[in-house]
């Protein structure tokens, strides 16, 4: 299903992961111990966000996302206040980090 998720992330992002909003993750508040190296996102046409992880594409082109270079940076926190009614309907624990219950939700 991430097959999907990404088709969707490259035809709103015009095929250049540059055209997407970095989603940067600091402390994790969640108690994740991974090591976390953001998120990527953009929308589709009704405005739906569409969120792949950073890593995925860096393994896809086989380089590092600088996050310098999307169109802009913004904190998880910061996504999750400007989502928050519509992540309010999507993720049923307030416990777990919101942009990984969207990423599972879509695999």
């Amino acid at each position: 299903m991430m097959q999907n998720t990404l088709y969707k992330f490259l035809r709103a992002s015009q095929g250049n992961w540059h055209n997407s909003i970095f989603i940067k993750c600091e402390h994790c508040q969640y108690g994740n111990a991974q090591v976390c190296n953001g998120f990527l996102l953009s929308a589709e046409a009704s405005g739906t966000p569409i969120i792949v992880p950073a890593d995925l594409i860096a393994e896809l082109e086989r380089a590092p996302i600088d996050e310098q270079d999307c169109i802009a940076v913004i904190r998880r926190t910061e996504f999750e206040r400007l989502f928050a009614q519509w992540l309010l309907w999507r993720c049923a624990v307030q416990t777990e980090c919101s942009i990984e219950q969207i990423i599972k939700s879509t695999q």
